[in-house]
């Protein structure tokens, strides 16, 4: 009963990542010229402005345990997911999770349809099997290589925010991460479903920064500051990664906190703009990291 009443709330999350965008170019791509803002405010935003594949993040507060007895409100969640927009109104989803520390990998979809307003607001409804709609709002800004959109939850349940952007035109491999990244994060060690031997006594807030360098050949490198409940500390760790055709990028990292950690998430932008948003997906771990290209 808890696994299945677990996996309708995970497919109410696959609708959070419904939002505008715009058209990237790889390199060697002929790129069209960029539109100075005037211009774009004149033109207004409509369906098509949202056309193309988007990844990106959402975290926040949930306030319904959805009648599963290991989700007591007030929660943290987080998530990751790619959305397809057809420029048409028409959007699907396919996203990763984290409830209070209880982790659903990749696998969940959701269909729906959206909607944008000339001054660029988008609202969206969507649904999985056996959930009931879920609603969002969101506004996109910028032009070009720096246009994000950036979203609200509208529906009782869950207070979250989060932002998308386009994925490499081109699709994704190893080499795609190829540089050094400066990396942020922030969540929380929950101990759900089972708290960890020689953890603090969960929630215990967690945060860290640094420098990660990847070979574009599946490795990583990197040394930062770990902030662990009261404690913060100077690290060193290292990584394996691999990555989908669709951008998805898979992580384990030994280092952080003395134990191998996983994560999951996309990878959005080109060149310098290039970043990648994933969460942790070891039990117990709401936790949404950043990374950039420096």
């Amino acid at each position: 009963m808890v696994s299945r009443k677990l996996t309708w709330s995970l497919l109410l999350v696959a609708l959070l990542f419904s939002v505008p965008g715009f058209a990237v170019a790889a390199r060697g791509q002929e790129v069209a010229p960029e539109v100075t803002r005037d211009q774009a405010r004149s033109r207004g935003c409509s369906q098509a402005t949202l056309e193309g594949t988007y990844g990106g993040f959402m975290q926040g507060t949930g306030l319904s345990s959805f009648g599963v007895g290991l989700l007591t409100p007030p929660y943290p969640l987080a998530f990751v997911g790619l959305d397809t927009f057809d420029g048409h109104g028409n959007v699907s989803t396919k996203v990763a999770a984290s409830f209070d520390g209880l982790i659903f990998p990749w696998g969940t979809t959701a269909t729906g349809t959206y909607n944008v307003s000339p001054d660029c607001m988008v609202s969206l409804e969507a649904k999985s099997s056996g959930s009931p709609t879920a609603h969002f709002a969101g506004t996109i800004t910028g032009e070009g290589m720096s246009q994000e959109v950036h979203l609200v939850h509208t529906d009782p349940y869950w207070v979250t925010s989060g932002t998308l952007r386009k994925i490499p035109p081109r699709g994704c491999s190893q080499k795609t991460l190829d540089g050094t990244y400066a990396v942020f994060g922030q969540g929380t060690y929950t101990g759900v479903p089972a708290p960890t031997p020689g953890f603090p006594p969960p929630p215990v807030p967690a945060a860290h920064v640094g420098i990660l360098t990847a070979d574009g050949a599946g490795h990583f490198s990197g040394e930062g500051v770990e902030h662990l409940d009261s404690m913060a500390a100077p690290a060193t760790y290292t990584a394996t990664y691999t990555v989908s055709r669709d951008c998805r990028v898979s992580i384990t990292i030994s280092g952080f906190t003395g134990l191998v950690m996983h994560e999951t998430g996309t990878i959005t932008g080109w060149g310098e703009s290039q970043e990648f948003h994933t969460i942790i997906t070891d039990p117990g771990w709401v936790f949404v990291d950043t990374a950039k290209r420096q």
